[in-house]
């Protein structure tokens, strides 16, 4: 049974603008203008609708509306959207986002959005929120702007073919590369350390050597944490790829 199973049995018709629509057989739903807010779940489970359309008047989308629209393929956000609520358009079918509102993505919006492949930020993005794009695991390319000052460790989790995440020099994503990819770094570490114990071989007594292959490698006690904080954002991006 699925998880909203009860929910769509309980609504099996939507009602939004005066109009009442079949939650399992509607396939394109114009909000009229004067909406201000679209309910929770309001178009949870349509899984035949393949098109929105947003009036300027919304405000406000609430907590997973287009949960599991698995069919909805694009969506144009209007800008006088504030407030998106979590999981907005968890588990939906959406391949592009082409607009979207200037403030935080919030919890899930893109939870399992697995045909996702692009997404275009406004310039004015200050917060990415946990698990914001979890689990997009066809999301390649994300331009994130240099204004974004938070991104929870796990917003890209599962983003398993994820190249770029900004085309820019960002302090906030440097942080939340060298947060999330702590194994990363004490792997990086360990190989450097493995590296530097190398180099050092042809110039130490054998007895000494001998000594430095017993010791166990703990990253971070010889010069590979160094090394590690030393690297710019793009340098660390690259070595992470090598290690995925």
């Amino acid at each position: 049974m699925e998880r909203y199973e009860p929910y769509v049995k309980e609504n099996p018709t939507l009602l939004i603008g005066g109009m009442e629509y079949d939650r399992a057989t509607v396939t394109e739903i114009r909000v009229p203008e004067g909406v201000v807010s679209l309910k929770q779940r309001l178009f949870s489970h349509c899984k035949q609708l393949t098109k929105v359309t947003l009036p300027q008047s919304l405000t406000r989308i609430g907590n997973h509306a287009f949960l599991r629209c698995e069919s909805l393929r694009t969506l144009n956000i209007p800008l006088s959207v504030t407030t998106i609520g979590t999981g907005a358009f968890q588990e939906s079918g959406l391949t592009n986002v082409a607009k979207f509102p200037s403030f935080g993505i919030t919890s899930a919006s893109f939870h399992y959005c697995k045909s996702l492949v692009k997404v275009t930020l406004p310039p004015t993005l200050t917060s990415i929120a946990s698990l914001a794009f979890a689990q997009c695991s066809a999301l390649r390319n994300i331009p994130i702007p240099p204004t974004v000052t938070s991104v929870h460790a796990n917003a890209f989790d599962g983003c398993t073919v994820l190249e770029r995440l900004s085309t820019a020099s960002n302090q906030s994503i440097e942080e939340y590369l060298r947060s999330r990819f702590y194994a990363l770094q004490s792997r990086y570490a360990l190989l450097t350390s493995i590296q530097h114990l190398t180099l050092r071989d042809a110039a130490e007594p054998p007895t000494e050597r001998r000594r430095l292959e017993q010791t166990p490698l703990i990253p971070g006690q010889l010069n590979g944490s160094r090394a590690y904080y030393r690297l710019t954002a793009i340098e660390l991006w690259r070595e992470i790829v090598k290690f995925l």
